[in-house]
């Protein structure tokens, strides 16, 4: 098996040697409204990997450790959200708006970000980070914070400038932020994550310098952000990211290729539906077969999450999984019989 992955690895290193110059994002690599995207945070990433620049490059996040936290990425028009008209910010300037239900932050339930999407630029406008028990932080840019121009290719760069205020309603006060981020294409080539390989990816240094008064009180910080983009795909792949200066690194790991739910099964002769599902997860597979049918739920990490055999039908027809009690996240649907196993995918909301 370690050798069959080797050879894939160079194949596929060898594919983006043929590729040279054509290392450019546009803006259908980008999010777009009514798109979904399920990712998982990973710890344990090696951060001399992460250092790797140039063309035709590897980057080998194999060994990465999955974290048991998921979420699901919404992008949704921001005029539906309670926060556009919100006092005291300008999210009402904005055209896309990222919700994440689990949220930014570990503590908050959920985060709003806004953004102005004039195709060929992205800038963020501000964020609604919400929970009800500990804090609602608010965060808005006058300046605002340009974080993506299209059409971006390697050794591309930008800096731009950001002024803007946060304000927390913990009894923390305050903040009024300024400073300048620049973004450059510094890597193009081939990543390799736990369970599949990409090839063909630019990947986009970002990097904030601030300065943050807080209680009359100033201070300077810096974070740095990695996004891998795969050409011709929509949505970054992988993201590294160091929070604010201060907090740990969070890593991201999203795979848009089973984002688009109309593609979402491995094999078309097993059909789940509906998915994304809430509550109650269907499915049916059209082949006939002898014996009895094992079917199973196994989360991102592999490990089963609900199991039962069914005796002896023919075929499946639609069959009902409560799955309600689940957590957030995608999953693998299995049905495996003594002749043949079939595979799908699905989304919890």
């Amino acid at each position: 098996m370690k050798k069959n992955l080797i050879l894939l690895t160079t194949t596929l290193v060898l594919q983006s040697f043929l590729l040279l110059g054509q290392t450019t994002i546009t803006r259908n690599n980008f999010f777009s409204i009514g798109n979904s995207y399920p990712f998982m945070f990973l710890d344990s990433v090696r951060q001399d990997t992460a250092s790797i620049t140039g063309n035709n490059v590897v980057w080998d996040f194999s060994n990465v450790v999955q974290a048991a936290v998921q979420d699901t990425l919404h992008i949704i028009p921001p005029d539906t959200t309670v926060f556009f008209n919100a006092q005291n910010t300008n999210y009402n300037i904005s055209n896309l708006c990222y919700y994440e239900p689990v949220g930014y932050f570990s503590y908050y339930d959920e985060m709003y970000s806004y953004f102005i999407d004039d195709t060929s630029n992205i800038h963020l406008v501000g964020s609604w980070a919400y929970n009800p028990i500990y804090e609602t932080g608010l965060y808005h840019y006058t300046d605002t914070d340009r974080m993506y121009t299209f059409p971006f290719a390697l050794n591309d760069y930008f800096t731009d400038t950001l002024i803007g205020s946060h304000f927390d309603f913990s009894g923390g006060g305050g903040h009024a932020v300024h400073g300048r981020r620049i973004v450059e294409a510094d890597g193009f080539g081939t990543l390799i994550m736990p369970n599949m390989i990409y090839p063909n990816c630019l990947r986009i240094k970002s990097t904030r310098h601030m300065t943050d008064s807080a209680m009359f009180t100033f201070y300077a910080w810096t974070d740095t952000a990695y996004t891998w983009f795969q050409l011709n795909t929509n949505g970054y792949i992988f993201k590294i990211e160091n929070e604010l200066g201060i907090r740990t690194n969070k890593y991201y790991y999203s795979n848009p290729l089973i984002s688009s739910l109309s593609e979402n099964n491995f094999d078309n002769r097993l059909t789940l539906f509906p998915n994304p599902c809430e509550s109650n997860l269907s499915f049916k597979w059209n082949e006939k077969f002898a014996g009895n049918a094992n079917v199973s739920i196994r989360n991102v990490l592999g490990q089963i999450v609900w199991y039962k055999e069914i005796a002896s039908p023919s075929t499946l027809d639609y069959r009902n999984i409560d799955v309600g009690l689940l957590r957030r996240g995608w999953y693998t649907l299995e049905v495996r019989t003594s002749e043949m196993t079939r595979i799908g995918k699905f989304i919890k909301e």
